[in-house]
């Protein structure tokens, strides 16, 4: 028998999940610029069915250098208690191996952390933390991190790779950590996530669908209408609206919602006027992916989604406490990301966590990856997330987009699974865009759709001469055409497949005067063009 052949690293990141998980993920990316395929993550280097303690201990032989992440949070829990001191901490077991092993150490301090009294911590991460420090700012993670890979570099003799080689810019990297990486919820499901609509709508839609062919699904996201909820309620009433025709084909069998439904931490106790009481009377199931306000936390007690785990994610259709007097019942969905099984559609969501521009952790992007791989072929695919893979900037002075973090992850997973998304919807810009990208010979629409209720909208880019920006207009150096948008009023998409078109208008609505179709598509499934 052949002897298992392990990787070797020289850069092992150790870091705690609740406290530094970001900039852990953020630092390992700036690393894999300058050193690929050199740096150890858990999260990223342990396989599933491991041992983990060997596998820690493994890397940490094999490395020149650990880096040790420190935050506010590092050495005691949310309650105040000492973690390092527990032999089963995990943080506590990397550094006392790369100790026992005598490997180099580089404490790193974020967001000015100063060291932990040594009552919290064992005798020999004391001395540890007497080392020279790096320290990592968001207002001044260019120069900090330039200075943290000069530090790698001296200790691993190895020249890094220059900075034109290097993807991301400041601004970029430092607005992924404006809010940091909140670690998910245990699932409520089984992987690999999956729901099908027959467990979601009455049996009589799904027959429609199959009979008619055509399924119509409402889409838009950014509804929660906190101090102001008139906005929230007339997209509401205007998609009620849409149910009063005869041929029951033609009635939304969904609403699927993009995320940021409670503004501004996802507080579970504001669901019932921001979800439950606008919606009271909305006559259709309500699916939905978190947005980064569903899961922050904003100093309040409790875990990131708790409540959008209770409303959405819950273990059968039950009435919540939040829903109060609201017969909606809470959704059964598997997990914060999932994929819905349709006749006609596979949608595919994401959640794309706190941080600007979205973060996945490697276990949601191997699930993308696979997820895309086994898609029915005969169905088109419609991926979901909150924030935008593309989206005009909002100021004329704004910086030309080029291909985000979220554009990069999609383009990797359909390179690893060979299959490509026909749709892609978003929301977190809270206006409409329609985008269309083309490449390969394909035309692909991706969808913002945020101005769900939230009461203030984000203008677009504007000329010179401050009068709106012409389309269609091509963003930056990208493959990508904004072709029309809305950043005046609030409104919702209205998305009609067959097995030959997808369609989708976009209707603005006014509070008083009723709604407005101001844009539509329609793309050829077969052609893959849109008309």
């Amino acid at each position: 028998m052949r002897a298992a052949v392990h990787k070797r690293y020289d850069v092992f990141l150790s870091y705690r999940r609740e406290d530094t998980a970001g900039f852990a993920q953020a630092l390992r990316e700036k690393l894999a610029m300058s050193f690929p395929q050199r740096t150890f993550l858990d999260s990223e280097s342990i396989e599933v069915g491991e041992n983990i303690a060997q596998s820690i201990d493994r890397a940490v032989r094999s490395c020149a250098l650990v880096v040790a992440v420190i935050g506010r949070n590092w050495h005691v829990d949310q309650d105040g208690n000492a973690l390092l001191i527990r032999r089963r901490d995990w943080v506590r077991f990397e550094l006392s191996t790369a100790i026992k092993h005598k490997r180099k150490i580089l404490p790193v301090f974020v967001q000015g952390t100063k060291r932990p009294p040594d009552k919290f911590l064992p005798p020999q991460l004391r001395r540890m933390l007497l080392l020279k420090a790096a320290r990592l700012q968001t207002d001044s993670w260019g120069h900090d991190v330039e200075m943290f890979i000069n530090r790698v570099e001296q200790v691993l003799a190895v020249p890094a790779a220059p900075e034109a080689a290097r993807s991301r810019t400041e601004r970029e990297d430092r607005d992924q950590l404006l809010t940091n990486f909140a670690p998910l919820p245990k699932p409520a499901g089984s992987a690999p996530y999956h729901l099908p609509l027959e467990s979601v709508v009455p049996a009589e839609t799904v027959q429609a669908i199959r009979r008619s062919g055509q399924l119509v699904v409402h889409m838009a996201g950014s509804s929660g209408g906190i101090g102001r909820p008139e906005a929230q309620r007339a997209v509401a009433r205007e998609m009620r609206r849409q149910f009063q025709v005869r041929r029951r084909e033609d009635r939304p069998a969904f609403f699927y919602h993009l995320g940021d439904l409670i503004f501004f931490n996802g507080e579970p106790e504001n669901y019932y006027e921001q979800f439950y009481q606008p919606y009271d009377h909305y006559p259709a199931p309500i699916v939905a992916i978190p947005g980064n306000h569903d899961g922050a936390l904003g100093g309040r007690a409790g875990e990131s989604l708790d409540g959008f785990m209770r409303n959405f994610c819950a273990a059968r259709p039950q009435l919540t406490d939040e829903a109060r007097d609201a017969a909606r019942y809470a959704m059964t969905q598997p997990n914060p990301y999932w994929t819905l099984e349709t006749p006609l559609a596979t949608f595919v969501g994401l959640y794309t966590n706190l941080p600007e521009g979205g973060l996945l952790d490697v276990d949601q992007r191997r699930w993308l990856a696979s997820e895309l791989k086994s898609a029915p072929a005969d169905k088109p695919l419609i991926l979901a997330m909150h924030h935008f893979p593309y989206s005009a900037p909002r100021l004329r002075t704004a910086t030309q987009p080029s291909r985000s973090y979220l554009a990069q992850i999609i383009d990797s997973a359909e390179e690893q699974s060979g299959r490509r998304a026909d749709a892609v919807f978003s929301a977190h810009a809270m206006n409409y865009q329609r985008l269309t990208r083309r490449t390969d010979g394909r035309d692909v629409p991706y969808v913002v759709a945020g101005a769900g209720g939230y009461r203030r909208l984000h203008p677009v880019m504007r000329q010179k001469n401050k009068e709106p920006v012409r389309v269609p207009h091509k963003l930056g150096n990208t493959d990508v055409t904004l072709e029309a948008f809305c950043d005046d009023r609030h409104g919702f998409v209205r998305l009609t497949l067959t097995r030959q078109f997808l369609r989708g208008e976009y209707f603005a609505v006014d509070t008083r005067a009723g709604s407005e179709r101001v844009d539509s598509f329609s793309l050829d499934l077969a052609r893959h063009r849109l008309a």
